[in-house]
Parts: C-alpha cells; sequence; structure tokens
C-alpha cells in the first residue's frame, strides 16, 4: 500500500510544476515570450507553444498515469535544453566559475526533477492509473 499511495503522490507533485508552469505562460505570454527571447531563442512563439503543449499534455499524463512512461520521458528530454539555455547559462561564466548562486540551485532543482522523472519511466507509473501505462 505504500508503495501504491508513494508513487501516486511522486506522480502528482512531479506533474504539478509542469501543469502550473504550462498554465503560467498561457496567462503571461507576452513576458514569457520577451523572456525566451532574450535568453537567445529562436523562433520564441513557436517554442513557447510547443513548451505549453510539452507540459501540459506530459504533466496531466503523469498525473493521471496514462503513458505517464512516455510523459516522463518527453520531460526529461524538454528539459535538457530549457535548464541549458535558461540556467546553466546564466548560472556560470565561460570558465564554470558560479555567476548565479540562484541559478545553480536551479540547475540543481531541475536535474533533481529529471532524476523523479527517470524513476517514472524506469519503474512506470504504479498501480493507481487511468488507463494504460506504456
Amino acid at each position: 500500500m505504500a508503495q501504491t499511495l508513494s508513487s501516486l503522490l511522486g506522480r502528482l507533485l512531479l506533474a504539478l510544476i509542469f501543469i502550473l508552469s504550462g498554465i503560467s505562460k498561457i496567462g503571461n505570454y507576452e513576458s514569457t515570450v520577451s523572456h525566451m527571447s532574450a535568453a537567445g531563442m529562436p523562433a520564441a512563439p513557436f517554442f513557447l507553444y510547443a513548451a505549453v503543449l510539452i507540459e501540459l499534455g506530459c504533466g496531466l499524463s503523469l498525473a493521471s498515469g496514462f503513458r505517464a512512461r512516455l510523459g516522463a520521458l518527453i520531460l526529461f528530454a524538454f528539459m535538457i535544453p530549457v535548464t541549458y539555455i535558461f540556467h546553466f547559462k546564466a548560472a556560470f561564466t565561460s570558465g564554470l566559475n558560479v555567476a548565479s548562486q540562484e541559478q545553480v540551485v536551479s540547475v540543481l532543482k531541475n536535474l533533481a526533477i529529471m532524476g523523479g522523472l527517470l524513476l517514472v519511466y524506469g519503474n512506470g507509473a504504479g498501480k493507481l492509473t487511468i488507463g494504460k501505462d506504456a
């Protein structure tokens, strides 16, 4: 029972950050496009739509357990460029000296989230799911 509940709670907590982030991007469209452009993202509006689709779609996949492994894998891959573009480059100088402690913490948080996503990918969604976990 503990494994079943912890799998569900873990998936819900992982999903929460992606679902809320996707909703926030929709509500703050202009400022998000500006932030993405300032970080050097080409075609920021296109990538914003893609990010919202990934965050909401895969976040809901994690929360429900439906195709949670696939959702976790897509989110893991999504977080690689996101972490690099928006946090790693701001965290370190070209000599890998710390430029922003706050951004270093964001890099480490993202790596921890990525670890949780790999756990879902490797172990599945658990027993409390809606539909098939694949």
